[in-house]
């Protein structure tokens, strides 16, 4: 279905402080020059000198080690992906269950195929993934897509948003470009793509509010039913069965560990204050 080549293949692992047994391979040279830089500034790090040979031993050391092979995808594998389809009505974004597998499409840009009893992983897109500023948001749906079904049984969950030093902002995917923030539910820290943190007494989760016209920089806090409505609707796992029960239940314990302030739009910080 999908073209693939593995020799001068490169490894880039999800950055090593983190401790994830997260991977993506790629053999650079049927892509731009655009999509390592790309790929490290999703929060991985290439491996130097590793073998095709060394990606079995490393995905075999952990049990839910994940590996996303970027490959060229063929000529009708790209029809799939251009073409216009009857879940186009419902967005950019797709996913069909197959026999074992399941198909995520983002239209026009690229298809995942993945399995959750499968180590490797399957993203076939054109050579200029990763490349130029018109699908900049798309690809980086596609990893955060990824990263939330790789990281999912780990017990790390991810949200659309951003973050900057003590404080995670909800938004929603079209308010993000594509960026999420992820918090591991047993080792009590979050990550962004270039940051980590401890969740302690310090931590904020805040929602921004257009119709809050409060002058205090300290708004309400969500009720725990409306928080934990506010996670399911910003949550980056995406399935065509909806939450699967283990995130749900990730979701819950959040809201009970945590609370959610509202804030005003005009006190909220903005994607410029960030200090990423």
């Amino acid at each position: 279905m999908i073209e693939e080549k593995t020799d001068q293949i490169s490894l880039f692992r999800l950055r090593e402080d983190l401790d994830y047994p997260i991977f993506i391979k790629v053999d650079l040279k049927h892509f731009g020059a655009g999509l390592q830089d790309f790929i490290e500034s999703s929060g991985f790090e290439l491996l130097e000198d590793v073998t095709e040979d060394d990606t079995q031993d490393l995905l075999g050391k952990a049990p839910h080690s994940r590996m996303l092979s970027v490959t060229l995808a063929s000529n009708s594998v790209m029809r799939q992906v251009d073409q216009v389809q009857e879940s186009d009505l419902y967005g950019l974004e797709s996913l069909v269950p197959r026999e074992g597998y399941t198909v995520y499409r983002y239209k026009k840009v690229g298809i995942i195929v993945y399995s959750p009893s499968a180590s490797v992983w399957k993203l076939g897109c054109r050579s200029d993934f990763g490349e130029g500023k018109d699908f900049s948001k798309a690809y980086k749906v596609i990893i955060n897509r990824f990263l939330s079904w790789a990281l999912a049984p780990m017990g790390v969950i991810g949200f659309w948003g951003h973050y900057s030093k003590t404080k995670a902002e909800f938004l929603r995917q079209s308010e993000s470009n594509g960026e999420a923030i992820f918090m591991d539910m047993y080792k009590n820290k979050g990550f962004f793509s270039d940051d980590s943190w401890v969740m302690g007494p310090d931590f904020r989760l805040v929602k921004r509010d257009g119709n809050n016209k409060s002058e205090s920089k300290d708004g309400r806090y969500l009720s725990q039913e409306e928080f934990i409505s506010l996670l399911s609707t910003h949550c980056s796992f995406f399935d065509y069965k909806g939450l699967s029960l283990p995130v749900r239940q990730m979701i819950k314990r959040l809201s009970k560990l945590f609370s959610c302030q509202i804030i005003s739009e005009h006190h909220s910080p903005s994607r410029r204050d960030l200090s990423l």
